[in-house]
């Protein structure tokens, strides 16, 4: 069985896709999380560098989700900031 890896999303990365990033557009906001189970077409998959880095528009906010059991919410849904 040949394991399917998935590219970064950013214009000629060559690293391997390790998290998800989604907008949530009604909340201004920003989620990148874990790598999505299956390739969503709302969705950028992004190599752990890219991700690092990623700033939001302004007036907008970035939340990180981590652990792999999370996926990032579909598009539209209620945004929940990480636990504390």
């Amino acid at each position: 069985m040949t394991e399917n890896i998935r590219a970064c999303a950013r214009m000629t990365c060559r690293r391997e896709a390790t998290l998800t990033l989604t907008y949530a557009y009604a909340d201004s906001t920003v989620v990148i999380g874990p790598l999505a189970t299956r390739v969503e077409p709302h969705a950028y998959d992004l190599c752990e560098f890219h991700a690092a880095r990623l700033t939001a528009p302004r007036g907008w906010q970035v939340v990180r989700l981590e652990g792999d059991a999370a996926p990032p919410p579909e598009l539209g849904a209620p945004v929940r900031p990480p636990r504390a």
